[in-house]
């Protein structure tokens, strides 16, 4: 007997998937904010999630894979996950592939997750602490992706305080709790559905330590997360930025948007990009890592202090709605993937982790404290500076030729590439000397001091 308990313990830590040592790496303490920036136990830190919808599924039908995947995640640095914790409807309705016209379809059919099945409060709780105590992250759990399966508002408020049962206990393997993903089109809309999702926030914050959002608002703009957050507990706000490809550079200029939410008032002030254009993502998609990492850094500097890698192997893991649509099955078999990941951990080495609080400065803009004159601002779409008293870091994109930047006061700059990380050599410029960017590759980080 005692045998086969013990050959049993051995085929459940190998089907975990957990590498060992992973539990030392996991960040401590519950997960709060300072300003724009996301604090635990460590200070401030520039907070890196994954989409990985699907995790909570493949713990209960697929947790090898799972594992694996989550590993890869750790490995390349990330922090958190996010995951859905309802998703699919009841009944044998169409799907997961439907075509024009197919009414009622599931495309989450065969990923659903049911909040009566029997187990899910021992799952949604083993999930969250494998997840943290095997792997060091996080989870963020988005509650709702759907309603289908709790049509009622009894319903869901009995599903809220079960997550805030949940997390008694276990608040630092939570990064976060979200009501619901893009509320407006899964279960909560209009008016309504907002007074609904800030009711169920005040049952998150009366239960639970841990930080709060609502969902991200349709238009992805300031007055729409206004309207949203408006007389809500929330302390958190979750963003989905609009996702422009790269045809024409649309995807340069798009990161004006993005700095633009600097000046957003009325909402909480700690942000996440939670669902930014990435590999594979719907609608248009990007795996260009330069891209991707310069976006991630224009996103932490504009006072958004947790950026999340979408991508298609994260939503439902090789289910067969994605599938159909030539998604991969895991991250690991992204092409750029982990070029992308390397881009957000130079960013996490070469700028501290309360850069979310830092002021902003658009140098292509008259300002008079602006770092920099451009001298021929057609060679680039943007120039985003970000500084505290001394220090400051600037990202130079989508330029298109070599860039020269006029210094207007004495400073000290290095010019580092976003995925090594390497940097050129380290000078001081007293003012108006120039400070050459080649145009290859088209984005960069600059790190300076003020003398």
């Amino acid at each position: 007997m005692r045998r086969g308990a013990a050959i049993l313990a051995i085929v459940m830590l190998w089907s975990s998937g957990a590498p060992s040592g992973q539990t030392d790496n996991a960040r401590r303490g519950i997960v709060r904010g300072d300003g724009h920036a996301f604090v635990d136990d460590g200070g401030a830190f520039l907070a890196r999630g994954a989409s990985m919808f699907w995790a909570l599924w493949g713990y209960e039908r697929d947790r090898e894979r799972l594992g694996r995947n989550l590993a890869t995640l750790r490995e390349w640095g990330f922090d958190y996950i996010r995951v859905l914790g309802v998703v699919g409807a009841p009944g044998d309705r169409p799907g997961p592939v439907c075509g024009p016209g197919v009414s009622g379809c599931d495309s989450w059919r065969d990923r659903r997750l049911d909040p009566t099945a029997p187990h899910y409060a021992q799952d949604i709780a083993g999930f969250t602490d494998w997840a943290y105590n095997t792997y060091g992250l996080r989870v963020q759990w988005t509650i709702f992706g759907g309603t289908e399966f709790t049509p009622t508002a009894d319903a869901r408020r009995a599903v809220v305080e079960q997550f805030a049962r949940m997390a008694q206990g276990r608040e630092q393997a939570v990064f976060a709790f979200e009501i619901a993903n893009e509320s407006w089109q899964n279960g909560f809309p209009g008016d309504l559905g907002n007074s609904e999702l800030r009711a169920l926030a005040k049952v998150l914050k009366t239960h639970s330590s841990n930080l709060v959002a609502l969902s991200s608002p349709e238009n992805g703009t300031c007055e729409g997360a206004r309207e949203l957050y408006r007389e809500s507990v929330a302390d958190l706000a979750t963003l989905h930025v609009g996702r422009l490809g790269a045809a024409q550079g649309e995807h340069w200029r798009a990161l004006r948007d993005v700095w633009q939410l600097h000046t957003c008032t009325g909402i909480p002030s700690l942000r996440s990009s939670n669902e930014p254009i990435g590999p594979e993502s719907s609608v248009v998609s990007m795996d260009d890592p330069v891209a991707l990492a310069a976006m991630a850094l224009v996103t932490y500097g504009s006072g958004i202090g947790a950026f999340v890698l979408h991508t298609g192997p994260g939503v439902r893991g090789g289910g067969e709605a994605d599938l159909a649509r030539g998604r991969h099955r895991n991250v690991w078999e992204l092409p750029t993937a982990s070029r992308v990941a390397a881009g957000l951990g130079t960013i996490a080495r070469l700028v501290p982790g309360d850069f979310a609080n830092w002021s902003t400065q658009d140098e292509l803009s008259e300002a008079p404290e602006r770092l920099f004159d451009v001298k021929d601002r057609a060679a680039v779409t943007g120039v985003y500076c970000f500084a505290n008293a001394q220090e400051f870091a600037c990202a130079p994109v989508g330029m298109t030729k070599p860039l020269a930047l006029i210094a207007r006061r004495s400073m000290r700059v290095s010019l580092h590439q976003l995925l090594s990380g390497v940097a050129g050599t380290s000078r001081t410029l007293a003012p108006g000397a120039v400070l050459s960017i080649p145009a290859v590759p088209p984005a960069f980080l600059i790190r300076g001091r003020r003398n």
